[in-house]
């Protein structure tokens, strides 16, 4: 580590949590190049994953893993190693990792990524059972709704489906996938203009290579609507 590395580091984070991405990937950059503290090396990683950038992401997060890190930091690269899995279609990779991850420091928000990959996987039964334990630990968790809400979705029970939906709207109401299939029911049940609405609005998120759902398929489910 270098005392430049660290700066630039430093720099890079100040330009993260203000949400300017793109000059804190110009300073991670130069402050991985110079040799900056780990910390920073879990910012660069993030953004590179924000960016779509998933093999450069994974080489931050394993680099991380094989170091010396403190252990809250490589359990953060575990958890972000998880996100590039998925990225990358490894969908098995993606939840033994988070499952590393969810062991070590178990919180909303890695219930939320552990229970979605578990929905991904198929196995509905297990899905539902780990999703019904997270909703025990943080039943007002916008993620953990909208995963219950896929489950019963996928398991046929439309009405279960859409109030879990319907709450997650509640705790946040820009969650692009919880209006996405808010969507996708009520065009199912044919109320259009509720459908196109709540399509709408999802197509207004911000959705970035990290989101659930993709805007090719808002503009899909979206040109089903038709005319009406």
């Amino acid at each position: 580590m270098s005392l430049l590395g660290n700066i630039h580091g430093y720099i890079g984070y100040v330009r993260h949590i203000r949400g300017h991405w793109e000059k804190a990937l110009s300073h991670y950059e130069k402050g991985y190049r110079r040799g900056m503290g780990y910390r920073f090396h879990l910012g660069y990683g993030l953004g590179l994953l924000r960016a779509g950038d998933f093999a450069g992401a994974k080489e931050i997060f394993s680099r991380i893993l094989l170091s010396k890190a403190p252990d809250t930091i490589r359990s953060h690269a575990k958890y972000n190693q998880g996100l590039v899995y998925w990225k990358l279609g490894r969908i098995e990779d993606a939840h033994d990792s988070m499952e590393e991850a969810f062991q070590k420091t178990p919180s909303a928000k890695s219930y939320g990524a552990l229970g979605y990959f578990k929905i991904l996987r198929g196995d509905l039964a297990d899905a539902l059972k780990f999703n019904e334990k997270a909703l025990a630990y943080d039943d007002e968790d916008p993620v953990i709704l909208d995963n219950l809400g896929m489950v019963y979705y996928e398991m046929g029970d439309q009405d279960q489906a859409l109030a879990y939906f319907l709450k997650a709207e509640e705790q946040k109401s820009n969650q692009v996938s919880t209006l996405f299939n808010l969507g996708r029911i009520y065009r199912e049940r044919g109320e259009t203009a509720l459908a196109r609405e709540k399509l709408e609005e999802a197509l207004d998120c911000t959705i970035t290579p990290l989101s659930a759902v993709t805007r090719e398929e808002i503009e899909s489910e979206l040109s089903r609507l038709g005319d009406h």
